[in-house]
């Protein structure tokens, strides 16, 4: 049998590590570095701080950093570094990759982080991942 893959998404190098080394006592079980190429993911449910979360729901309704930024009052370096530290949490490398994993984990992170309600409020976010989930999932504005 094909084993599970599995991804850790841990606040922490050292809660991750702990984690990674109890997973990988099981069978059956193998461990993988992205999201993407995981079959299941364990996260730590406190991964992102308020500021984190905050910032990717302003680039999910917004669409794009500049304004979100704009709109929630950060500068724009500190918004940026912010979602920077959301994407280094994440283990993605764009922003899209980014909002994709956090709504898809929407329930740890944050009650009002709805996937369908926020998604499709933006038409570009929704072009965009239609686009990169490459037909196997789509979304429609609301």
């Amino acid at each position: 049998m094909k084993p599970l893959k599995v991804v850790v998404l841990a606040k922490t190098e050292k809660d991750e590590d702990y984690l990674r080394l109890l997973l990988s006592q099981g069978k059956g079980v193998s461990l993988c570095d992205s999201p993407f190429e995981a079959d299941a993911t364990v996260m730590d449910a406190n991964i992102l701080t308020p500021a984190e979360i905050s910032v990717l729901k302003a680039l999910l309704r917004y669409g794009n950093v500049k304004q979100a930024a704009s709109q929630t009052h950060y500068a724009i370096t500190t918004f940026k570094k912010h979602l920077n530290s959301a994407r280094r949490k994440l283990k993605v490398n764009t922003n899209l990759q980014a909002l994709v994993i956090a709504c898809l984990c929407a329930s740890f992170l944050c009650k009002k982080f709805c996937l369908l309600s926020l998604l499709c409020q933006t038409e570009q976010v929704r072009r965009s991942l239609n686009e990169n989930l490459s037909g196997k999932v789509r979304l429609q504005s609301s």
